[in-house]
């Protein structure tokens, strides 16, 4: 099949998911190690047998709800490209506020921060506030040891040294004090996960699980968090500000 060729058929296969078309294209794109741009330059370009099968297997995958970045094992955020899969949530966009938020408190300040990234998952937001900030310690905290090997591949191929991970439970393992704490939990109800789209039903439920009031990172042991704070920064968590 020609490149044209192989694009119809997964467009036709996506036909009428969200992205359908631009999934189609990224995917071939992957396969191929090219850019989207190369598809378009040589689409009477000619695909092999093998690409053709593993194309069309992955297409597959996706039509059941499989989200295109655990098949290319990497999403974009804040510039830098984080390894993903099954065991931890896909950094989204809208979330790089929180990191934007703290390089905006922090940016006159002449001291090394101290910064605690919890419910890390990948480790995306605290390693990009750690890339941003090279003078900072930042430490990534989650209660999955499987989150925490994503985020350990993700601070080693980033090359940040001044990341260090705990698994805890929320606050119950943290020790120190630090100057913002900025997090990203679980925060859908559970009675509205099975209502999400098929793609973030193919996350891992417990970076989406909230608790019935979607309270229960807030409510876990909260009242040993005043103790973490110094001076005069105040935390700042995602989707609950």
């Amino acid at each position: 099949m020609k490149i044209k060729e192989i694009i119809a058929y997964g467009k036709e296969e996506l036909k009428g998911e969200e992205d359908g078309i631009l999934k189609a294209r990224l995917l071939l794109a992957f396969l191929l190690d090219v850019s989207k741009e190369y598809l378009i330059i040589h689409l009477e370009e000619e695909v092999s047998t093998s690409v053709e099968k593993i194309y069309k297997k992955k297409i597959q995958e996706l039509k059941k709800g499989k989200p295109l970045q655990y098949i290319t094992k990497k999403q974009e955020f804040m510039g830098y490209s984080f390894f993903v899969d099954e065991r931890v949530l896909i950094p989204q966009p809208d979330t790089e506020i929180l990191v934007e938020t703290v390089l905006q408190l922090l940016q006159k300040r002449k001291n090394p921060a101290q910064i605690l990234d919890l419910c890390t998952g990948s480790g995306a937001i605290g390693i990009s506030i750690a890339k941003k900030m090279p003078n900072s310690k930042v430490v990534l905290a989650d209660i999955s040891s499987d989150a925490l090997e994503v985020a350990s591949q993700n601070a080693k191929q980033l090359e940040c040294p001044n990341i260090c991970l705990v698994q805890s439970d929320f606050w119950k393992s943290i020790t120190g004090v630090f100057d913002i704490i900025v997090s990203n939990p679980p925060y859908i109800p559970t009675s509205v996960i099975a209502t999400l789209s098929k793609e973030v039903r193919e996350e891992p439920i417990l970076a989406l699980n909230g608790g019935e009031d979607r309270t229960k990172c807030l409510s876990c042991n909260f009242s040993k968090s005043p103790y973490l704070f110094k001076g005069r920064w105040i935390p700042c968590v995602g989707n609950w500000v």
